[in-house]
């Protein structure tokens, strides 16, 4: 490509990316605030590149690891027969769910940090992206779910099982168990779907999917 010189100012040639942009979404592309610019008045598909957008992946990350561990653990912790062993694994399941407030701090606060980057050039306002507040929606409401309502049965069954050992237990303990389970498993299966739901939404609700929201 000629450049123009003299007296006018040079003009770097434009550097296209049909593939990638039929290729990657928003939440896994990163480029750098040159490409941005192309876009003048409508949101950008592209992030800047920055540290936030890798921390809030990795806040990701410790949110489906600590989903992942407690899921597992707590499998384990329904097939140990051994009381003292059950109560071992029921503390570790407790101390990995601490990581869970610190994977929404870090995902709330980079995603902030994610949405000035995608409209701070832009005339469109966030709120005006569909997907984008039912994406912030479904994050709230998992984040409750899981710093509310798992914690607490866990505490329950935990606090069960200690009078089981201590044989201090309530009536039908066994009964009582059960159903802090069967509750545990419909947390789990509550957040999952809430996950996938987010994900769904990162990847196929951007701008560059007009016909999703």
């Amino acid at each position: 490509m000629r450049s123009r010189r003299g007296g006018d100012r040079f003009l770097p040639p434009r550097i296209d990316f049909p593939l990638l942009d039929s290729l990657f979404s928003i939440h896994f592309l990163i480029l750098c605030p040159v490409a941005q610019n192309r876009l003048a008045n409508t949101p950008s598909p592209y992030m800047r590149f920055s540290f936030n957008f890798i921390l809030h992946l990795l806040g990701f990350g410790v949110l489906v690891t600590t989903l992942l561990a407690g899921f597992i653990l707590d499998r384990k912790f329904r097939s140990e027969q051994n009381v003292d062993l059950k109560l071992y694994v029921g503390g570790i399941v407790r101390t990995i769910g601490l990581l869970s407030p610190l994977a929404a701090f870090i995902l709330f606060t980079t995603g902030i940090g994610n949405i000035y980057n995608r409209y701070a050039d832009s005339t469109t306002s966030w709120y005006q992206e569909g997907w984008l507040v039912a994406k912030i929606m479904v994050f709230v409401l998992m984040l409750l779910n899981g710093v509310i309502y798992g914690p607490k049965l866990s505490r329950s069954r935990m606090n069960l099982v200690k009078t089981m050992r201590d044989n201090t237990a309530p009536a039908d303990p066994e009964k009582l168990l059960a159903l802090i389970n069967r509750q545990l498993t419909l947390f789990y299966l509550v957040q999952t779907v809430l996950l996938l739901l987010i994900i769904y939404l990162s990847v196929f609700g951007s701008a560059k999917h007009p016909g999703a929201f």
